[in-house]
């Protein structure tokens, strides 16, 4: 049986990289254009960690956090670069959706009274962030609005 140490889920990662980055020359460009090596190696390892979490075989939820945190923050991007710029106002609540996501995928024995708060949270987050959005044309809710899409400017 594999150990599944940080050192060989590395190696793992490493292989597996570069297995794909083989197998992607043989891609047409547009398939190439869209599709990141890392991004893939790092989404297939924490989903075949999970599966293997959840068979009872692996204890290591650290690892697939973090791994899971990168596929997060990668959507989170892909998502932001695509979308219209008065859209840029749901970042926070689409960012925590995500999160809330990964959390319930890797959490056993959640309460469920505390998923219900937060699925609560959520909805009123993104009703509140709607609610901006279609009064955005009122100059005080509309500073309010861009305060929210220019909070990650470029420094």
């Amino acid at each position: 049986m594999v150990e599944f140490n940080i050192f060989n889920i590395f190696i793992w990662i490493i292989l597996l990289f570069f297995v794909l980055l083989f197998v992607k020359q043989f891609f047409s460009e547009k398939i190439k254009n869209k599709f990141c090596v890392i991004c893939i190696t790092i989404t297939l390892t924490w989903i075949i960690l999970l599966i293997i979490y959840w068979m009872g075989y692996f204890e290591d939820k650290l690892i697939i956090g973090l791994l899971m945190g990168c596929t997060i923050i990668g959507v989170y991007y892909i998502v932001e670069k695509k979308m219209n710029r008065k859209y840029s106002l749901f970042r926070l609540p689409f960012l925590l959706t995500l999160i809330f996501i990964g959390y319930n995928l890797i959490g056993k024995n959640i309460e469920l009274s505390n998923i219900i708060d937060v699925v609560i949270l959520l909805v009123i987050l993104w009703i509140l962030f709607l609610f901006l959005l279609s009064y955005h044309k009122n100059k005080t809710l509309n500073r309010i609005v861009n305060k929210i899409v220019e909070c990650c400017k470029k420094w």
